[in-house]
């Protein structure tokens, strides 16, 4: 995975030996759970990286494309578009990725999804940033596709999009919306899918059908959007991934909307309306859920009173902080914090 790998071929990745070349691993390993040479499932992993890769043909003109690797490095590389016009759809869970079409640039953030038309006989010059965890799936095809494998007409989709299924562009063209909070459940049961043979394919075959589902169901809701609501560019879905990252670093911290928009660069509506349209959760729902998470750990783990949980989370009056416990875990932290204590005493005595 670096500046000197050849070009990549998505329609050539169920061969072992182009798709070793490509992973850059020094170990790389073929499954062959589909009992097919179309389809694959590459294990790969190096001194500092591992994951895996896999790819299944659903139909002739349908490729699925999962990648899921931990430390992934950064990387370059240019993709082929071979003869004819072809649709990319992907699915981006974790990590920052980058594609170049000419003069089109796009940026795909985490929590996103990104369709892209590739026009006959071009190249993509694609970046991916280095991330502790980069987890994709990809669903290339031909635009005939969408109605022949899909069973979806051109004009079930917006009119400003129905370029995804109506066939060539001369030109690049993409579509950017923050992704879909079902859609992330699909990734991860088509990634720890256990099925073999053909009941994979089949599986494989209905959760793609679910995703392109969540895709109409997204582009339908923007259609419907009021005009004056606020759309969200990759710059700003980026800036409210940062916001939850900061959040997740910071759970202790008190800061308001407004601090937490500036730190991201986001003034506090537009964090607000973006946050809950990429993550489908009040940004401050999410915060306070998560800090009672960390109260519950701490009530069983360690030493502290409730009080001082409830101090250490933002609660001033432990009042407050026991009503809210109360409703998030349908028990008071006293009855949870005795649950706790009386279990590792049994355990202290059980081991003597």
């Amino acid at each position: 995975m670096n500046g000197q790998l050849p070009a990549i071929d998505y329609v050539n990745l169920s061969n072992a030996e182009h798709t070793r070349d490509i992973l850059g691993a020094r170990d790389v390993n073929r499954l062959d759970l589909y009992g097919s040479s179309t389809d694959a499932r590459y294990t790969f992993s190096s001194n500092l990286y591992r994951g895996l890769l896999e790819v299944a043909k659903l139909h002739p003109d349908v490729l699925l494309i999962l990648n899921h690797c931990r430390n992934y490095p950064p990387s370059v590389m240019t993709q082929l578009i071979g003869t004819g016009h072809w649709i990319h759809l992907q699915f981006r869970l974790r990590g920052v990725g980058e594609e170049t079409l000419g003069s089109v640039q796009i940026k795909a953030p985490e929590n996103a999804f990104l369709v892209t038309s590739y026009p006959s006989e071009t190249a993509v010059l694609r970046r991916s940033e280095a991330s502790v965890e980069q987890k994709t799936a990809c669903i290339y095809m031909r635009p005939s596709a969408i109605e022949q494998f899909f069973g979806i007409a051109s004009d079930a989709f917006p009119a400003h999009l129905r370029w995804i299924a109506d066939g060539a562009n001369a030109d690049p063209r993409y579509h950017l919306q923050p992704l879909q909070r079902t859609s992330f459940s699909a990734v991860d049961d088509m990634l720890a899918c256990t099925f073999n043979g053909a009941a994979r394919k089949a599986y494989m075959r209905a959760k793609s059908c679910e995703l392109l589902a969540e895709i109409l169901h997204a582009v339908a809701d923007v259609e419907n959007t009021a005009p004056n609501q606020m759309n969200l560019n990759s710059r700003d879905i980026q800036a409210v991934v940062n916001a939850r990252d900061i959040i997740h670093e910071r759970i202790e911290c008190t800061l308001s909307l407004a601090e937490l928009a500036a730190l991201v660069g986001l003034n506090r509506n537009k964090l607000a309306v973006g946050f809950k349209r990429v993550f489908d959760v009040p940004v401050q729902v999410y915060w306070r859920d998560l800090k009672l998470l960390k109260a519950r750990d701490l009530l069983r783990s360690s030493e502290l009173s409730v009080t001082e949980v409830g101090w250490r989370m933002g609660y001033a009056e432990t009042s407050s902080f026991s009503r809210a416990f109360t409703a998030k875990f349908g028990i008071s932290p006293r009855r949870l914090r005795s649950n706790a204590a009386g279990a590792h005493f049994a355990l202290e005595r059980d081991t003597r």
